[in-house]
């Protein structure tokens, strides 16, 4: 998309996808200042857990349980992974952060194509 973007510019067709790939970048730069801020603490040893913010994070799990509870036993073990669910979306933003860097040096991104083997000279 950050290629389309560069190629065609901000039109109204695009102004849609400028929109949501801003709103990646902000996500990007709050999960990556949690990290950074948790770090620090960690490091400094003034990390402590606040009851009211994991009273907040209680409640966006038990959001995530009710939302799906009807779907039985199985959807809800999925939807209390929280943190595995981080780590994924911890992946995905750095493939952003590295599709930024690529766009913003100008370098072609390409798939590398799987090289066929002549079946004549699998045999030799």
């Amino acid at each position: 998309m950050l290629d389309n973007l560069r190629a065609y510019g901000v039109t109204r067709v695009t102004a849609r996808y400028v929109g949501q790939q801003a709103m990646i970048a902000l996500g990007t730069l709050m999960l990556a200042s949690l990290v950074v801020l948790t770090a620090l603490t960690v490091a400094a040893g003034s990390f402590r857990f606040v009851p009211f913010w994991l009273a907040v994070g209680l409640v966006l799990v038990a959001e995530r349980l009710v939302t799906v509870w009807e779907a039985g036993p199985r959807a809800r073990a999925l939807a209390s992974m929280v943190l595995p669910e981080l780590a994924y979306d911890m992946f995905l933003q750095l493939a952003f952060v590295r599709a930024c860097f690529l766009t913003a040096t100008s370098r072609d991104v390409g798939w590398n194509p799987v090289q066929h083997i002549d079946s004549a000279s699998v045999g030799a």
